[in-house]
């Protein structure tokens, strides 16, 4: 019955918000449970404890992290890793190699078809002033957008399918080198991919510039992976135990 009740909650349209405030009334550890036992059984302990959260719901509250096993019950938490801080670390890296994200954003949610919009409309943007500056850009933006499948799926997952619309949108720029991209999952598994992300740079370009109609075809289908697996441009699948969500960079380069 709870693996029903699992599944039900799973398959609804919920939030990761509001899913894990309804798991949480499924077992005695969540919603604060573990720190009730905890206070329980050793006062002591509790008093001294503190919860460091790596966080891979932003931008939730920290109750919604594995449905708050210690919330709420007086105990002190601290986020020590989420989206925001590794976007800012990106953001950082970026900045020490002597170049400057013009845009850098963290912890969004959205679907994965309004995250491939507003990505390509800034990168749109970022060619025509690289154009006139002379100077390379990049575009950042973090947190995870939410995927509704068709009835029979192909390959395919959240940055696959931001990944094949964007080498739809820009084959000629990424295959001139213009644009080169780059989707990722922090944990290493992107969705029913069986990889970690995609990589866009000018081999890509040029595939996808000869087969437009198969990328067109493997986007509606959610099949996206399985042409980006024959484009070349599949990260290998690399789970990792850490969640900290997604993140697209996108670097544009001046016309030479």
């Amino acid at each position: 019955k709870l693996q029903t009740l699992l599944r039900d909650l799973y398959r609804a349209p919920f939030t990761i918000e509001e899913l894990n405030l309804r798991r949480a009334r499924l077992c005695g550890l969540k919603g604060g449970g573990a720190a009730r036992l905890l206070r329980r059984f050793s006062p002591h302990v509790f008093r001294q404890t503190r919860v460091h959260v790596v966080s891979d719901v932003a931008p939730f509250p920290l109750a919604s992290v594995g449905s708050g096993p210690f919330w709420g019950e007086g105990l002190a938490h601290e986020v020590v890793a989420d989206n925001r801080r590794w976007v800012h670390s990106l953001d950082e890296q970026i900045r020490r190699r002597g170049e400057k994200p013009v845009s850098s954003r963290a912890a969004e949610l959205g679907t994965w078809q309004g995250w491939a919009e507003q990505l390509g409309v800034s990168a749109a943007r970022a060619l025509e002033r690289t154009t006139r500056s002379r100077a390379a850009e990049w575009l950042i933006l973090g947190g995870e957008p939410q995927v509704h499948l068709p009835k029979n799926p192909g390959r395919g997952g959240r940055q696959s399918q931001i990944a094949a619309s964007l080498l739809l949108k820009f084959a000629k720029e990424i295959a001139t080198g213009r644009l080169e991209i780059l989707c990722g999952s922090t944990d290493g598994v992107d969705g029913a991919s069986q990889s970690s992300g995609s990589h866009l740079t000018a081999s890509a370009g040029r595939w996808a510039l000869k087969n437009v109609e198969a990328l067109r075809a493997a986007i509606r289908s959610f099949d996206s992976a399985s042409a980006l697996a024959k484009a070349g441009a599949l990260l290998p699948e690399r789970p990792g135990g850490v969640n900290l969500q997604d993140a697209v960079l996108v670097r544009v380069s001046p016309a030479k």
